[in-house]
């Protein structure tokens, strides 16, 4: 207390101490009549108006003749240990960026949910909320702008939300809201989050719009564990971005099976792509001009070997990953290139292959540099390709 030798020397504790309140006071009367009080946290303002948050202990001081002469108080001052156990509490229940609940402290809330709903027959949703093209945002704007658009609308959410349910944020531009209550309180919920996102946030010193898919699930109707609603959730949010984005979806099963027969169809298109499932069908495409040489685009076709000859349309689930997709990609330029090489051997005279390309093609790597080596590698002139 910064306190010295003269301003204490024979000083009673209440002139040292103006501050005392009287509820300490009424304490020490019952500690010099042999009561022990201790407390392990308490706020203590000074008579200057500072803040000390001690944990204390008074008791009896005893004489040797086993009198009470007064009192021993031990004190310590617990404010900066309280301070950094704040700020690690923070750190581990805390989203930085935007403060709200991180996807620690939301797992826990909808574990604690799931045993309140089952004792007391409640109903709850969980949604699963993205930022529609963050990633073109913090690819043109840069990330200051992105992060600036994440605080703005995780304020604005939490605002639209409170007393409907409680907003948290998993990670990127990915936040997630429980919602407590039936179909009438759920929607109210998710159109105010709907409404809100429309509103223009200002950043940078201009307005700029952004939307948002959303995935929706309830307990216990869709799923009754923590990890089972979470995982209904982002089926209904990639139903949601798939779609279009900007909407919100609710759960069904029949995702569950549309994600399972997905994953099946990676995993064969894997297969086939290791042993030669996937050829071309070569459409003629012919000129007005008869004098001018038929030319070929080609079609993509999976020799499978339990459902047939499947054209794209039967498994653009496989298309959608894009590693995938573009192993795919490269595998048909290949094709392409080949069969015109070998029709130039052939010496059979045709005007151009055209080939379709994927997004996915153009994201790893280099697709002209690409090209360029395929058809160095089979003698064929860029003019045959299209």
């Amino acid at each position: 207390y910064n306190l010295g030798a003269a301003d204490l020397t024979g000083h009673c504790h209440y002139d040292v101490f103006p501050e005392i309140p009287e509820h300490w006071k009424r304490k020490h009367q019952r500690i010099l009549a042999g009561a022990t009080e201790h407390c392990d946290e308490e706020k203590f303002v000074r008579a200057d108006g500072r803040e000390n948050i001690i944990r204390w202990e008074v008791r009896p001081w005893y004489l040797p003749d086993q009198s009470i002469g007064g009192m021993m108080m031990m004190t310590e001052e617990i404010s900066e240990r309280n301070k950094i156990r704040d700020k690690l509490w923070r750190l581990a229940n805390l989203d930085v960026l935007t403060s709200l609940p991180n996807r620690l402290s939301f797992n826990e809330l909808i574990h604690n949910e799931i045993q309140f709903s089952q004792s007391t027959e409640a109903q709850f949703a969980v949604a699963l909320l993205d930022i529609d093209r963050l990633k073109e945002i913090n690819d043109t704007l840069g990330h200051d702008v992105g992060d600036q658009m994440l605080k703005q609308l995780a304020s604005r959410l939490k605002d639209v939300l409170a007393g409907l349910g409680t907003i948290a944020r998993l990670g990127g531009d990915e936040f997630a809201v429980l919602i407590r209550g039936e179909d009438p309180q759920i929607t109210a919920a998710l159109d105010a989050v709907q409404e809100a996102s429309k509103e223009p946030l200002a950043i940078g010193g201009t307005r700029r719009n952004c939307t948002i898919s959303v995935g929706v699930t309830k307990f216990p109707e869709d799923a009754t564990n923590a990890g089972d609603l979470l995982k209904n959730a982002d089926l209904a949010l990639y139903r949601a971005k798939s779609e279009g984005r900007d909407r919100i979806i609710h759960f069904a099963p029949s995702m569950r099976s549309a994600l399972r027969r997905r994953v099946e169809l990676q995993q064969e298109a894997r297969h086939a792509l290791e042993t030669g499932q996937f050829v071309l069908h070569f459409m003629p495409i012919v000129p007005i001009d008869p004098q001018k040489p038929v030319s070929f685009e080609a079609l993509l076709r999976w020799k499978h070997p339990v459902h047939g000859l499947l054209a794209p349309g039967n498994f653009e689930e496989v298309l959608e990953d894009p590693r995938l997709a573009a192993s795919v990609g490269s595998c048909v330029i290949d094709m392409a290139i080949r069969q015109a090489a070998t029709w130039i051997s052939e010496g059979k005279d045709f005007g151009r292959v055209a080939v379709n390309v994927l997004s996915a093609d153009f994201s790893f790597g280099c697709l002209a540099k690409r090209l360029q080596e395929t058809l160095v590698r089979y003698n064929v002139p860029a003019s045959k390709l299209c």
